[in-house]
Parts: C-alpha cells; structure tokens; sequence
C-alpha cells in the first residue's frame, strides 16, 4: 500500500506581495472616494431652479413638497415653489397631445468639489443648462435653469 504524504500549503513572497498588493488596492480606491468627498465643502443644501416638460396627468406630481427622483431611484431634490405652469398642445391628425411645461425650485441636499462641480448627495451631477432624467415610469428630462447656494 502507497502511504498518501500531506503535501504542505506554503505561501512564498509571490503569493504574500499578491495579496498585500490586492490590499493596498483596495485601501487606495476607499481613501480616494472618501478624500474626494472630505476635500469638497460639507454637505450643504442648495436651490436649484428648473423646467420640465411633463404629459398631464404628470404634471399633477410636480407640486411643492413632493420630492422629485432621479432615472436611477435616488432622491433628487424636495419641490419648494411652482413658479410658472404652461399648457401646450400638439396635433397629429385626430390625435391631440398635451403638455405641461412647469418651471420652479426644488432644495437639493449635496457638495461642490474642488473643482466647483455641484454633486447631490448621491453624486448625480448637477450643472447649469443641463438635463437631468427623472423617474416618471417614461423619460423625462428635468432642464437646470440656474443653481443657488443658499443664502444668496
């Protein structure tokens, strides 16, 4: 009968310099993150003004005091006024499509980096004359007229 030898785990510098480089990785992309934000100013709130172009029976939800997500589920912002509600209509034969254009502010809770770029808490990019998707179950753009830091 063969006798069956255990054959011993050993872990040579290779192996030992994989590892701690794989550690060093890790530790390095978590301090850049948290450096990231740490750097920026504090989380602080800020108003943004916007536009968004809605179907009817949506512009029922853009009201204040709701709160408005993004395409990815994430809280955008909290609706504090409704400056302005305009109804237009397209015809396409028998077919008429309404639409309601509705301009006002929302708070959003976020920071600016370094570089001044404004982030909402959730790091979605918020930026002057740019688009945001929202959540309305279809595609929805939310336009960015102007943000304000508060106290302005």
């Amino acid at each position: 009968m063969a006798k069956k030898t255990k054959k011993k785990v050993r872990f040579n510098v290779l192996d030992v310099a994989i590892i701690l480089f794989i550690i060093l990785l890790l530790f390095g992309l978590t301090g850049r993150i948290l450096l990231d934000r740490r750097h920026s100013k504090n989380i602080e709130e800020r108003t943004v003004f916007f536009t968004v172009v809605v179907s009817e029976k949506d512009a029922q939800q853009i009201e204040a005091d709701k709160t408005l997500y993004t395409e990815k589920g994430e809280k955008l912002g909290k609706i504090t006024n409704v400056h302005q509600i305009t109804i237009s209509s397209e015809t396409f034969g028998d077919t008429i499509n309404k639409y309601v254009s509705v301009s006002g502010d929302m708070q959003v809770k976020g920071y600016e980096d370094l570089k001044g770029v404004f982030y909402t808490s959730d790091g979605e990019l918020l930026r002057v004359n740019t688009y945001v998707s929202l959540n309305f179950g279809q595609p929805v753009q939310l336009y960015i007229n102007d943000i304000v830091e508060n106290g302005q």
